[in-house]
């Protein structure tokens, strides 16, 4: 596959970068498979792709701190799993997928991780992985849905460092429905003795990634 003149101009331009700690790609269609100029960038520790395509070399951006993904397709699900497997040193993730059904297997691997955002779609609850990755977590966005699951298998237990929780979506329709989902879920946030903010964010919208 030939190289794209969008794929060359990119990657000139960004050589040029050399201090560049904080890259954002937001809808871009193009000449990303094989961005390896960021391997070159030493000092890129942010890396938000926004409705974009997942760079072939991420799973070797060794010198990441953080990565945000939004809006990835189905098929990447394969490469999100290779690169977290990878990414041991992330201490800030976001994945906002309605394409992904399921939190992927190997972010059990991050164990340095201090900050996570998942929202994956599907109608069914997502469970997190168990694991010591869970004792570093400070920070937590998730959809209230799935809130409710880690409540009821015992997850909230092993996150005993949590700081800040943001509860995504508007449950106040459901809050009746499963009375006691949302109990245990008190219950279990009221033994986290570290939380010290809450955020909830309606329909449509995001946590808050730089808050706490």
């Amino acid at each position: 596959m030939r190289t794209s003149c969008h794929q060359l101009v990119l990657q000139a331009s960004l050589s040029r970068l050399t201090s560049l700690c904080k890259l954002q790609l937001v809808n871009t269609r193009g000449g990303l498979a094989e961005l390896t100029v960021l391997r070159s960038l030493g000092s890129l520790s942010y890396l938000g792709l926004y409705n974009s395509p997942l760079p072939g070399c991420l799973p070797s951006l060794r010198q990441l701190a953080a990565l945000d993904v939004d809006s990835c397709r189905q098929e990447d699900s394969a490469a999100v799993e290779a690169a977290l497997a990878q990414l041991t040193q992330l201490r800030m993730l976001g994945i906002g997928c309605e394409a992904l059904t399921s939190a992927p297997r190997s972010i059990t691997a991050l164990t340095s991780l201090e900050r996570l955002y998942l929202l994956c779609g599907g109608e069914e609850a997502v469970p997190l992985p168990r694991g010591p990755w869970l004792s570093s977590l400070r920070w937590l966005g998730m959809h209230w849905l799935d809130m409710l699951a880690a409540a009821a298998d015992g997850t909230f237990a092993q996150i005993t460092r949590l700081e800040y929780l943001c509860l995504v979506g508007n449950p106040s329709d459901e809050i009746s429905a499963n009375r006691a989902g949302w109990d245990a879920l008190w219950a279990c946030l009221a033994s986290l003795p570290s939380l010290r903010c809450l955020g909830e964010w309606g329909r449509g919208g995001s946590c808050n990634t730089t808050a706490a």
